[in-house]
């Protein structure tokens, strides 16, 4: 007589929860029913089951979606797509504090399917990487484009806005374009609250004063 089957019921590998025996096998191991975690059953042997390289972890039903998965994880639009969602939707997410919970969503046409998303942006171009126009706003396509670091950086909360003759500039690309230090014109514009011109006209006399 052989050795008596070794009970593995409710034992898991990977997504496979054995259930019961359903007979004996001969050369490869007992034959045992198990329970997916999809809800598929499947037969598999002890020997598939126990074995210590590359035992079998699932039904097999879902290998392929699980592949196309792990491809697209390596596409920069989705990789652009899948994290912009998490940091709306998972509470577990790091950035979740300043998306979901400061009230930024991702449209509900994005959140159901990448495929819609990648109709709407298109594939994410090389340098560049998704950015809210309205950094207050939704990620939703007329409030999404693709941008480059500086121009997602020049969308910032954090970032000053100044009118220059017209144009919404970045203070620090104020400051470059009149030639004023940047670190002093922004230490009088926010530290000290001065208007704009009146933090340009002082941080020139601070400079000539210091040339002097």
């Amino acid at each position: 007589m052989g050795r008596p089957p070794i009970d593995i019921t409710g034992k898991r590998v990977g997504k496979l929860v054995a259930l019961y025996r359903v007979n004996i096998g001969r050369r490869h191991g007992h034959v045992w029913m198990f329970r997916c975690d999809c809800g598929n059953l499947t037969e598999r042997t002890t020997g598939q089951f126990g074995r210590r390289k590359n035992p079998v972890q699932d039904c097999g039903n879902h290998t392929y979606a699980e592949r196309t998965t792990r491809r697209l994880g390596t596409n920069p639009t989705y990789r652009s797509w899948w994290g912009a969602r998490l940091r709306c939707v998972d509470p577990n997410n790091p950035a979740y504090s300043n998306y979901g919970e400061r009230g930024i969503y991702m449209c509900d046409r994005w959140v159901e399917s990448f495929d819609n998303f990648l109709d709407d942006m298109g594939r994410r171009p090389s340098g560049m990487s998704l950015d809210r126009i309205d950094n207050n706003g939704p990620y939703s396509p007329e409030n999404c484009r693709w941008a480059t670091r500086a121009e997602q950086n020049n969308n910032r909360r954090s970032v000053i806005l100044i009118d220059v003759e017209g144009r919404a500039l970045a203070l620090k690309n104020a400051a470059k374009e009149l030639g004023v230090d940047y670190k002093r014109l922004h230490y009088l514009v926010r530290t000290r609250g001065l208007e704009f011109s009146k933090a340009v006209e002082r941080a020139r006399e601070l400079e000539a004063l210091r040339a002097a």
